[in-house]
């Protein structure tokens, strides 16, 4: 596995440690030793995809796993938007990541861009766009990795459980799951069953503590969490996304002494 770290650009989602100005901050990442990041990036993309290919190769830096979060925070669509007009927009900018993704050789994360079931049909509009993302990811070779998020935030695909039924649903090998420790720690009676349980469909890992703050200020065990993630083969990113302390520079030296600490 790969120690990753979330970056971003300005944006009203709370969860990222490092913001701002991808020229600033993606020498910064690499100069900490990181060789793996996660982009949370704007929609329409500030850089241009070259561009933005040339910043990460001259950071000796891999994307792995884009954010799709921004049109959802501040376009406010979402894949069970009302309006079907936000929905083609959603769908559309999901389908702008999977072409970025393809170009980066990596996946995209469907989080909060799926939206919330308000009355009867919703769910099955959400997995109607998603289908339309997937066959354009599959075109694309791009894989989607679905995360389950608390209750408290989405109430669409809260568990592993919930998302195991969708890939096997629309069966596709495009379609995986990305885990997250904070809102595993909420949602699931055992963090350990439930990784286990996702097994080889896990394509990308979140780890925050309890409190979605650095590893080490709440109280997971996540020393027995890699233990078991490791059982599953899973040999991909660990990638901290979680809520920065005021201060940037300890925040960072939080998460790196975790890595370090779990032999990174």
């Amino acid at each position: 596995m790969q120690k990753c770290i979330v970056v971003g650009e300005e944006t009203k989602f709370g969860p990222i440690p490092i913001k701002g100005d991808l020229n600033d901050t993606l020498p910064y990442v690499s100069k900490l030793g990181y060789k793996y990041i996660e982009l949370n990036l704007r929609s329409p993309f500030t850089l241009s995809m070259q561009e933005l290919k040339n910043l990460l190769s001259d950071n000796d830096l891999k994307v792995a796993a884009l954010s799709s979060g921004y049109p959802y925070f501040h376009e406010n669509v979402s894949f069970t938007s009302k309006d079907s007009i936000q929905r083609k927009k959603a769908i559309h900018r999901i389908n702008e990541y999977i072409n970025l993704a393809s170009l980066l050789e990596t996946q995209v994360i469907i989080g909060s861009i799926r939206g919330t079931a308000v009355e009867e049909g919703d769910y099955e509009v959400f997995i109607d766009s998603l289908q339309q993302c997937l066959w354009h990811a599959e075109k694309m070779g791009v894989v989607l990795a679905l995360e389950p998020i608390n209750r408290y935030e989405m109430n669409l695909v809260n568990t592993v459980d919930d998302g195991l039924k969708i890939i096997h649903l629309l069966n596709s090998d495009n379609l995986k799951l990305i885990l997250d420790t904070f809102h595993m720690n909420i949602e699931e009676k055992s963090i350990y069953d439930a990784i286990s349980t996702a097994g080889d469909a896990i394509s990308h890992f979140h780890v925050a503590d309890s409190n979605r703050k650095p590893m080490g200020c709440g109280h997971l065990d996540f020393t027995r969490i890699l233990e078991v993630l490791t059982s599953t083969g899973y040999n991909g990113a660990l990638s901290a996304e979680l809520l920065p302390l005021s201060d940037q520079e300890e925040t960072v030296k939080l998460i790196s002494a975790f890595f370090e600490g779990e032999g990174f």
